[in-house]
């Protein structure tokens, strides 16, 4: 008798968990069918809703930890990636590299024979960002038979700095596409291994004038010694954009060795002054004051009292450092009128030049007082902020 009760017991607890079990399918059948029908209208809403709307639903597209069908949400979010709305096609390419994973980035990799260069640059972006989630499909680029797509493997791989495409990298500096060899040698510069110099030392002695930019360039990046010699040994005879390169990659390389070629180059030419400047005040935080007597010396002031036109931010910053520290009294003017300047960074290295001439300097800093603390009151970069702050402070 007790066994024919525990029987019947076993039986209908059987049954129960039976029928919990089909209903807990019906439920999650349901809720599928409920999730499916959600993203089938967000799906229709970004293809056809207004700019704000299509957007919110890309948002939500994006924000879905387990979307149904999510091979449609991301064929979907490409499409976006072409949208008229420039807010829009950003909301896809945030959406998609929040979603990320091997789909994402296999779909993506798709779209590099695409001929919308939208599409292309958005998909470029967006590899360049996930792309560690499967980096070998991005590696296999590289052996494409379409140069083009080689191409973007190398842009991406540099982009991700991925060191274990080193050797990759380097082969495809000698492809018959001088276009992928410059990508190659780009993408080098960026990881930056030391492994790649010997390499690009000899792309220095390529036959494309831009292959031997880039390589001057991804050297200066890595900033290996071993560049010295090929730098200082490059005849002043070279294309002009070259040897502009190769002088502002010199400053990497934090050597005082090359500075004698800068100047030399600089003596014979102005027009690489803006290269100069710049190498020159790399190599002057580094190795210290001594580098402006050697500037001094050379006579070649003048080229640095024009680059106080250039529009370019960097080298203008580097031409108001060198003025400075060279006590250029014959500046003081121009860089009073750098203390009322948009940028906050110049400012600052107009007021510190400005403390290295003394009376002429003081005097023009002291007309600009008003206008100097209350650019220090709003600034939002603190170490900007503490750097104006400290230079007033020497303001007698």
């Amino acid at each position: 008798m007790a066994r024919a009760v525990c029987w019947t017991v076993s039986v209908c607890f059987r049954r129960r968990e039976e029928k919990r079990g089909h209903q807990h399918q019906r439920s999650r059948f349901c809720m599928g069918k409920i999730m499916k029908t959600h993203v089938d209208a967000l799906i229709q809403q970004i293809q056809h809703g207004s700019p704000d709307s299509r957007r919110e639903a890309v948002r939500q597209l994006g924000n879905m930890e387990t979307p149904a069908d999510r091979g449609d949400v991301i064929q979907g979010l490409i499409q976006v990636l072409e949208d008229e709305d420039v807010a829009v096609r950003e909301a896809a390419e945030e959406a998609l590299t929040r979603l990320g994973g091997r789909d994402v980035i296999q779909s993506l990799i798709l779209c590099l024979s695409s001929p919308s260069t939208t599409l292309l640059n958005a998909a470029i972006e967006i590899l360049s960002r996930i792309g560690y989630a499967a980096i070998d499909p991005i590696r296999a680029l590289l052996e494409s038979k379409d140069h083009d797509i080689r191409k973007f493997g190398c842009d991406i791989l540099g982009n991700l700095r991925h060191a274990e495409a080193v050797y990759d990298l380097i082969d495809l500096l000698n492809d018959p596409h001088v276009n992928v060899a410059i990508a190659a040698g780009e993408a080098l510069g960026k990881i930056g291994n030391s492994d790649a110099v010997p390499y690009l030392i000899r792309a220095l002695h390529h036959p494309d004038t831009w292959m031997k930019c880039i390589a001057a360039e991804a050297l200066g990046k890595i900033g290996d010694q071993r560049a010295i010699t090929p730098f200082i040994e490059m005849s002043a005879h070279e294309d002009p954009i070259v040897l502009y390169t190769v002088i502002k990659a010199m400053g990497n390389l934090r050597d005082e060795r090359v500075l004698p070629y800068i100047l030399s180059i600089l003596q014979a030419n102005p027009i690489f002054a803006p290269s100069a400047v710049q190498a020159i005040h790399t190599l002057a935080t580094v190795k210290g004051d001594e580098i402006y007597d050697h500037v001094r010396a050379a006579g070649v002031e003048g080229a640095f009292m024009r680059l106080l036109q250039s529009e370019n931010l960097d080298v203008l910053k580097s031409a108001i450092n060198l003025v400075g520290h060279l006590h250029l009294t014959q500046a003081v003017q121009q860089l009073g009128r750098f203390l009322e300047h948009r940028d906050a960074q110049v400012v600052t290295e107009a007021l510190h030049a400005l403390l290295r001439m003394g009376e002429p300097g003081m005097a023009e800093i002291h007309k600009a007082m008003p206008t100097l603390y209350t650019l220090m009151n709003q600034m939002t970069d603190p170490g900007l902020q503490n750097a104006l702050q400290h230079a007033l402070s020497g303001v007698a």
